[in-house]
């Protein structure tokens, strides 16, 4: 952007770059582990790739629904285990890391705490269930009754853990925990976003309208009753 006429010239980008990009930092949480100084790297990874082993135990548990496959039973048993024990550690880990370390704690709201504990309670639940019968089958049956329409009867700590699961699906989405699906508008939109702003634009009005809003909050470097273009 430092260049003569950088503006007029044509944008040099690749789709598969900013892919690369997007998934070094889905998957390996670069920007956590980089530039952090307060060591969540490894409890952050633990907690996400129980979540991301999680929903593929899911896929699993529906896929072995519709008939058992000897393969798939084994499968689902091994990456239900690590995807439980995983999200158990990375959650319990952020909550205890987040209320005893000082740099941490000063900007934890509760609902951080919640959060962890909910997802927490969730990974405990699916192992306690697990150990109850020594396999994931009555999960798979539970599901293949939702997806038949077919109601059937579940012990008890396996209702819980789904009902836990399913409180948890309707309350994500109206909380931060959505960010997952906020992350390729963030790279896309944002971070590897370096086009021009031109007058007239949708992107011009939006930030015109933005300039007019009036901050609710207080700070030296803040007019109380001006817009942030004033």
């Amino acid at each position: 952007m430092e260049e003569v006429d950088w503006a007029k010239k044509p944008r040099a980008g690749s789709r598969v770059a900013e892919f690369v990009e997007m998934g070094t930092e889905v998957f390996l949480l670069q920007r956590v582990r980089k530039p952090n100084p307060c060591g969540i790297w490894l409890l952050s990874m633990a907690l996400h790739w129980g979540l991301y082993l999680g929903v593929g135990l899911l896929g699993l548990l529906v896929i072995g629904s519709f008939g058992a496959i000897p393969a798939f039973a084994i499968l689902t048993n091994v990456l239900g285990i690590v995807a439980c024990a995983l999200g158990t550690m990375g959650a319990f880990g952020l909550a205890i890391k987040r209320a005893t370390d000082r740099h941490l704690n000063l900007y934890t709201a509760p609902i951080d705490y919640f959060n962890l504990l909910l997802i927490a309670a969730i990974f405990v639940l699916g192992l306690a269930s697990w150990a109850m019968t020594g396999s994931f089958a009555p999960h798979q049956a539970y599901i293949g009754s939702v997806l038949a329409l077919k109601p059937t009867a579940l012990p008890l700590l396996i209702s819980l853990t789904f009902l836990l699961f399913e409180v948890f699906m309707i309350y994500m989405p109206f909380s931060k925990l959505i960010h997952y699906f906020a992350k390729y508008f963030t790279y896309h939109s944002q971070l590897c976003d370096d086009a021009f702003k031109t007058r007239g634009s949708p992107t011009d009005k939006k930030v015109t309208e933005q300039l007019a809003y009036t901050p609710a909050w207080s700070a030296p470097h803040v007019v109380p009753g001006k817009s942030w273009l004033e």
